[in-house]
């Protein structure tokens, strides 16, 4: 379950990193609509497996400081914890 658990935080963290080199609201061609980019719901459910499974590991993760990327955390903070539900 630790290697499962490692294995969603890196993928959380390369979803983050392709988001960063694309728009995050996307428009479709063909009706003009806007969509999030489908990286965001990827990389909030790669981030709340991460921490469902170190919760349940006995894992105390806490992104502000655990995380040496501040700027993230600040950016992101709205992403709900799983911990709290």
């Amino acid at each position: 379950m630790l290697e499962e658990c490692l294995r969603a935080l890196d993928q959380a963290d390369h979803f983050r990193g392709l988001l960063a080199t694309q728009e995050l609201v996307q428009t479709t061609k063909t009706t003009g609509a806007t969509h999030i980019n489908p990286l965001v719901k990827a990389e909030k459910e790669a981030r709340i497996a991460f921490l469902q499974m170190a919760k349940a590991l006995g894992l105390d993760w806490k992104a502000g400081t655990d995380r040496k990327d501040t700027e993230y955390v600040k950016r992101f903070s709205w992403m709900p914890d799983p911990a709290m539900s």
